[in-house]
């Protein structure tokens, strides 16, 4: 008989990118079980170069889902790992994102139209930034459904994207994040929003 392999679930996920400015970097995650995390290290480096990771100082803490990067390269891209450890020192969960620094690429998450199952949005798009792709995702607001994300995606050169099949008379929040080059990071809004005519 060989030796079982035990797979551990990560008590945390979605490292998703929450502000960008031109030195640094907002991320927030979510903690599927957080009575298990006891500390948290959070290291950033530069995607492109030899730079090494530096962890960030002071460290979040346990019951926090944010953290600020700062000090950091205009108009770089980052690779962010955030590390969670339970009461004895062990590696519980480990998310990685790459994310962008500089001046947001989008902005204005505005509702269009709302129908009683369905609802419209439009954004800003900064002139002169090249965007490869996007997400937008979609879930109730009061949080007992999970999220979904729109297919197909709007492309890359949209700036409006309309959402079906939705409860009526039911709030809605929406996330829209947009993509540059090697699948990083460069744009996140949020908005909620009200089904119902």
């Amino acid at each position: 008989m060989g030796t079982p392999v035990v797979l551990l679930l990560s008590v945390i996920s979605g490292l998703t990118l929450v502000r960008t400015g031109a030195t640094d970097l907002e991320v927030s995650w979510t903690e599927e079980d957080g009575d298990k995390i006891d500390s948290y290290t959070l290291s950033y480096e530069p995607a492109y170069g030899t730079g090494t990771p530096v962890d960030l100082d002071p460290a979040p803490t346990a019951g926090t889902t944010s953290a600020t990067v700062s000090g950091l390269l205009p108009d770089t891209t980052y690779i962010l790992t955030l590390t969670s450890s339970d009461d004895q020192g062990q590696e519980n969960g480990v998310i990685v994102g790459t994310f962008w620094t500089g001046e947001p690429v989008i902005s204005d998450l505005t509702l269009e139209r709302a129908g009683l199952t369905d609802l419209e949005v439009s954004w800003t798009k900064e002139a002169g930034v090249q965007i490869d792709s996007y997400i937008l995702s979609y879930k109730l607001a009061d949080g007992m459904a999970s999220s979904m994300d729109l297919t197909p995606a709007p492309g890359a050169d949209d700036t409006s994207a309309t959402m079906s099949g939705l409860l009526p008379y039911a709030n809605y929040t929406i996330t829209l994040t947009s993509s540059g080059q090697a699948n990083q990071q460069i744009g996140f809004i949020k908005g909620t929003f009200w089904t119902g005519g």
